[in-house]
């Protein structure tokens, strides 16, 4: 008998329409890339983030930069309804990472109806497995239907010091 493998959207028990937040320790980009993965081409999806991520491989994850005047929506939206997952940012910081949307340009993007997911890193742990939040952390856009706290694994009996945790 083969066992299975759930897939991480019917864990989540997604609905047609949401806008996902992860937020907590490492492992919020490939988890979220993995979601990404598993949604249909004929549903429109978009990645951002609300702080600073990693910027997934362009080969399969164009990033565009935030102009001026905010984001083309209309060539976002058709790219998106090809089954292509954009990353949106500000700029590109140095060290392979994305400086994130603000939140009034994520309020903005929630707003399009034409796309059907997107899926925000809100919170940055430094490649560490659990985060100690700041007072002005995690960046959680109200407009999030979901929220996916992670937890690395890797932590499990471990002390709770600089090595383990960002910001203990």
């Amino acid at each position: 008998m083969k066992v299975g493998t759930m897939k991480l959207s019917a864990a989540l028990n997604l609905r047609s329409r949401e806008i996902i937040s992860f937020v907590g320790g490492g492992g919020k980009t490939s988890l979220m890339l993995r979601l990404a993965e598993e949604i249909p081409i004929g549903c429109p999806a978009l990645i951002t983030a609300t702080t600073k991520i990693n910027i997934p491989p362009a080969d399969k994850y164009p990033v565009f930069i935030a102009a001026e005047k905010g984001f083309d929506q209309g060539s976002l939206q058709q790219l998106a309804r090809k089954g292509t997952k954009a990353v949106l940012g500000q700029n590109i910081l140095p060290g392979n990472k994305l400086n994130g949307v603000t939140l009034e340009q994520f309020e903005d993007i929630s707003g399009w109806e034409e796309i059907n997911y997107i899926l925000a890193e809100a919170d940055g742990s430094n490649g560490r497995p659990l985060k100690g939040h700041l007072s002005f952390e995690p960046v959680i856009p109200h407009t999030t239907t979901l929220l996916v706290i992670v937890v690395g694994a890797d932590a499990l009996d471990k002390n709770l010091d600089s090595e383990h945790v960002h910001r203990p």
